[in-house]
């Protein structure tokens, strides 16, 4: 084994993204709702591609970083988490709005493009799970994949909202049940327990985003300024707990 590939196993022995917790799920859908918040809000003061533009290198960056660190640092991951939801809204909304790609059209473009990434993904590691993810070429894999999530969910929360007229609060509710129960199987069965994940996963950004929408456009009608500050005060003392979970963690390992 040559000195490089030594380097690099030991330079990621850890996980490179957090456990599948009740948290885990509360993060991520605080942070599917306060993209979508701040991506209308951006959009409205700086325009839409202007959004995506500064998001995507704002996501970019973080990515990086992220990537170059020698593990999951909730710090990192979840910053990077919220730039990817505010990029994919205004990724989702520029490829609806601006080139004029129809709903169920985008839904099938993203959406094969994430079966080709997890085909690609299983050929190469001969597997898919996200509990072993620690080395460069599974987070690359693994960071594709939640990019192509992100845009299939938006898109398809736009599709089942507008194209299918369900609404905000509609498209929360008939998402919101199936997530659920896969997060729920996600927790109790071994057998499902890469499908129900992903499943669960792309479906907290539609239900996440239309719940923020529902907020910020429909009888609360809140403002997507408003809606910004109450996920980003939602999502300060979550993430602050990950941190402090962590290194707590991280202390009782070293000893």
């Amino acid at each position: 084994m040559s000195q490089m590939t030594i380097t690099t196993a030991k330079q990621f022995d850890y996980s490179k993204v957090p456990a599948v917790t009740g948290v885990f799920w509360l993060a991520k859908l605080i942070t599917t709702g306060m993209g979508e918040s701040v991506s209308d809000a951006l959009s409205s003061i700086i325009s839409k591609p202007a959004t995506l533009l500064v998001s995507l290198i704002a996501f970019a960056i973080l990515l990086v970083t992220q990537m170059r660190t020698d593990r999951y640092r909730p710090q990192l991951y979840w910053p990077t988490v919220a730039t990817l939801a505010i990029a994919g809204t205004a990724l989702a909304d520029e490829t609806h709005d601006g080139l004029g790609i129809g709903y169920p059209v985008s839904v099938a473009i993203y959406l094969i493009a994430m079966i080709v990434t997890m085909v690609a993904w299983y050929r190469t590691e001969h597997g898919i799970s996200i509990h072993s993810i620690f080395t460069p070429r599974r987070e690359a894999f693994y960071w594709l994949t939640v990019v192509f999530s992100f845009t299939l969910g938006t898109a398809a929360g736009d599709w089942f909202a507008d194209g299918l007229g369900l609404g905000f609060l509609g498209t929360a509710i008939a998402l919101g049940v199936p997530m659920l129960a896969s997060m729920g199987m996600n927790g109790f069965s071994k057998k499902w327990e890469v499908a129900t994940f992903w499943f669960a996963y792309i479906l907290t950004r539609p239900v996440g985003a239309s719940i923020a929408d529902y907020c910020g456009y429909g009888t609360p009608n809140l403002g997507n300024e408003m809606m910004s500050l109450i996920w980003i005060a939602l999502f300060i003392p979550v993430l602050a707990y990950l941190i402090i979970k962590d290194r707590h963690q991280t202390t009782l390992s070293e000893e």
